[in-house]
């Protein structure tokens, strides 16, 4: 997908009226099963409805901590130089306390947006529309989005765990749009790059 060269029209607070053309995505996409037994949060203070919002189905929570279940077996397996070691109690016990907290952790990933805010596991939350620094950063082979607002919140989250829902992602890409264009948020050299953000930048950055 090639990089905008302007935001489109902020949506209505309450309606979320004209939605967003779609927002570059990570080249690794793919759609995820969303969850059916959890709420979005609650607007921040003085903020529209939610529009969007995101956590793991339980499936998708369930296959991560059964690969990781099996992680844990070969490498008992390997380490003990075949299956003795399923005749200990107490190693099941370590896989079932290393592999379930895997289940326990969905509601901490919950990600809510409105027109114009973005509220990550209930505490974090910014004004999409009013950021004053976008950052990119790595670490653990992800990409980090770190936004502060102009009143200071801040949010950081991974850039791939917005995009698990694509609606979602593209109100907070256009809300990142309109603060480079049009308040000039300062924007390092990954954001640049990783986000797609090249023709909005007036002043690309050196670092």
């Amino acid at each position: 997908m090639t990089a905008p060269t302007h935001p489109a029209p902020k949506p209505d607070a309450v309606t979320g009226q004209p939605r967003p053309p779609q927002a570059p995505v990570e080249a690794s996409w793919k759609p995820y099963d969303k969850a059916t037994d959890i709420a979005p949060d609650d607007p921040p203070p003085g903020k529209g409805p939610a529009l969007e919002w995101f956590a793991d189905a339980k499936s998708t929570k369930w296959g991560a901590a059964a690969f990781l279940f099996l992680i844990g077996v070969v490498f008992l397996s390997v380490k003990d130089g075949g299956f003795g070691w399923m005749g200990v109690w107490w190693l099941w016990l370590i896989l079932v306390v290393f592999t379930s907290p895997l289940l326990l952790i969905r509601r901490g990933t919950r990600m809510t947006v409105g027109a114009d805010w973005l509220r990550l596991a209930g505490d974090q939350w910014v004004d999409t529309y009013r950021l004053s620094t976008i950052r990119v950063t790595t670490g653990f082979g992800t990409y980090h989005l770190e936004l502060t607002d102009a009143a200071g919140n801040k949010a950081d989250t991974q850039v791939w765990y917005l995009q698990k829902n694509r609606e979602l992602w593209d109100l907070v890409y256009n809300g990142i749009l309109h603060s480079i264009t049009h308040h000039g948020a300062d924007v390092n050299r990954r954001a640049v790059e990783h986000l797609h953000l090249q023709a909005v930048i007036r002043k690309p950055p050196t670092k």
